[in-house]
């Protein structure tokens, strides 16, 4: 058959894909269609090939900004957590202390 095993359509330009494990690969990622060397049709149109490439580099960015986006998240809930942490065991260490207590006082007076 000369047609595109993706979407079917005639092309005098279609590619033997079967020695091309990585495009391969990326077709069974992006699309879920594993493409087998027993199948009778193993070529595909170069705007197919196009187009997994594209799908694949996009979902490839996606992944790595998520995994980007929960990094920073830790570390921005470490620094919180941090922070809240100091103050309390500041205010712990502190709070018997009157002339700390009437700086802490005073300083909250000038921020307000």
């Amino acid at each position: 058959m000369n047609i595109c095993r993706l979407c079917l359509g005639e092309d005098k330009n279609l590619i033997q894909i079967t020695e091309k494990k990585d495009l391969l690969l990326k077709i069974k990622d992006c699309v879920s269609v594993e493409i087998k060397a027993d199948d009778n049709t193993k070529s595909v149109c170069n705007l197919c090939i196009q187009k997994v490439e594209n799908w694949h580099s996009f979902k490839q960015m996606c992944i790595n900004s998520d995994i980007q986006l929960k990094e920073i998240q830790l570390k921005e809930t470490k620094t919180a957590n941090f922070d809240e942490k100091a103050t309390n065991s500041l205010t712990e260490i502190w709070s018997g202390d009157d002339d700390v207590k009437s700086c802490i006082s005073d300083y909250e007076l000038t921020i307000n």
